[in-house]
């Protein structure tokens, strides 16, 4: 039987507001390693979710048992001080729910542009630095996610592209598998502004600007970096 095993990342996030992130990480019962390595991203809209039993245990404990370690990880999430949608105050809402999840918000927020750097920059700088304590085979790395986390592993196709100044190149991706993530963030604003539900809902495009960094339906640039 195969339990996860918590363990602090805070040093490697330690130059990114000063926050603390951590992993649920899976590994075989037998074998000395290295072993391929998965990691496994949550979703959550970008604004909730948690590792752990909100990010589909089974999964990471069946690629264990396949042979894999897995790393389950968190990284930073948007909130909106401020901001009302139908009379309620946005941050309240999610972070009653965010309790729930076993997950405290955090005073910062993160946008989309942060949470790829966190993952892509300094994940994969740790893991490369850490691989000998996690038995990971850093030369054959799989990625996976769903929804925002889909969006996020979709992200690592630009490694070598759009984020190779922050991505630790000794790592060697070897495969994604995205589940239903959004691949045009232009495209995905323009959706839901269409939408009667999220007009009326009221301040609904700065909402987006928040998470996103600004509008991609105005700025192609700040679309191509975040739209993978």
């Amino acid at each position: 039987m195969l339990d996860p095993l918590l363990f602090d990342f805070s040093v490697s996030l330690i130059l990114l507001h000063l926050y603390s992130f951590y992993f649920d990480y899976y590994s075989p019962i037998s074998g000395t390693g290295p072993f391929p390595v998965l990691i496994n991203i949550h979703g959550g809209a970008w604004v909730l979710g948690n590792k752990g039993l909100e990010n589909i245990v089974h999964i990471s404990k069946y690629f264990a048992h396949q042979g894999y370690v897995v790393f389950d990880i968190q990284y930073g999430l948007c909130h909106f001080p401020g901001e009302v949608i139908f009379g309620k105050n946005v941050d309240e809402i999610l972070a009653k729910v965010q309790r729930l999840l076993g997950r405290e918000l955090t005073n910062k927020t993160y946008t989309i542009t942060e949470m790829i750097e966190q993952i892509l920059g300094h994940f994969t700088d740790y893991l490369v630095a850490n691989a000998n304590k996690y038995k990971a085979n850093i030369s054959c790395v799989f990625i996976t996610g769903l929804s925002a986390g889909g969006h996020l592993t979709q992200c690592f196709v630009g490694w070598n592209t759009t984020w190779r100044n922050i991505f630790n190149n000794s790592l060697k991706i070897r495969g994604l598998i995205p589940r239903y993530g959004p691949t045009d963030m232009a495209q995905l604003i323009l959706a839901h502004l269409n939408d009667p539900l999220m007009v009326a809902a009221g301040n609904f495009t700065g909402i987006m600007e928040k998470l996103l960094g600004g509008n991609p339906l105005e700025n192609d640039t700040l679309n191509k970096l975040i739209s993978p």
